[in-house]
Formats: C-alpha cells, structure tokens, sequence
C-alpha cells in the first residue's frame, strides 16, 4: 500500500469518531483494486461501490445516502479515472468535503511523496491521482 498517510489518517478517525458508533467501512471507493491492499495490509473493512473494474451499479445515490445516514461509511477515495458509476461520484463530488493531502501527510519525505503523487492503482497498474472525501 503505497499510501500509508491516507490510513493512518482514516483509521485514527475512523476509531476515535465511528467505531462506537457502529461504522462499518474504513471507507468507500469505486473498484476493488483500490480497496484490496487496504483490507489485505490493515484488516480494515474497506467498500468497493462498484465491482471490480468501478462499473458494477452496486448502490443508487439513494442507497448510498441512507449508508451515509446510517453511520455505515462516511469517507471516499475516487480516483481520477472514475469512469463508471458516474451519478455516484458526481454525488460524492458535489456533497463531499475534499481532504487535503496535507492532513494526512507525514514528516517522511517517502510518504508525503507517494501521497502526494497518488497511489499506483487499476488495471495495468496505472497512475491514478486519488481524492480523498469526507460526506
């Protein structure tokens, strides 16, 4: 997992704000590609809204709405090459906070430069920037 500053960010609020309150992901994201190496690496329970390859209409925007209501995610990682699901991540964009990189960058030069380059994700091993929301 290349980008440790992102976890560390999201596991030190998810724990302190959600687990008492019974949240159930780490965070969403669109294709299991990006979420495997964070439930592989941290045993976190990570969303995949969209299969595989992002494309698989798992959730509605309604349905993702009441999982938001529900306490049961809260935090999205998009990426740049978001080409499926795209009234998800339209929602997201539109009702989302972007996190800055810099509230999860660390001192480590090594970090703070893969986080700030993005993460290597997708088929093929692409370089995808990635976003960081908070709904």
């Amino acid at each position: 997992m290349r980008s440790r500053g992102q976890h560390v960010h999201l596991r030190s609020r998810h724990r302190a704000a959600f687990l008492p309150s019974g949240e159930e992901y780490l965070f969403a994201t669109l294709m299991t590609v990006t979420a495997a190496p964070y439930i592989i690496n941290t045993d976190e329970s990570v969303l995949a809204l969209g299969g595989f390859n992002g494309t698989d209409p798992i959730l509605s925007v309604s349905e993702l709405k009441k999982f938001i209501k529900e306490g049961k995610v809260k935090y999205f990682l998009l990426s740049s090459d978001n080409s499926g699901n795209s009234e998800l991540v339209s929602w997201i964009k539109k009702n989302g906070t972007v996190i800055s990189p810099d509230d999860y960058s660390s001192s480590s030069s090594s970090t703070s430069s893969s986080i700030q380059q993005g993460m290597i994700g997708g088929p093929g091993g692409s370089q995808n920037q990635q976003t960081l929301y908070e709904t």
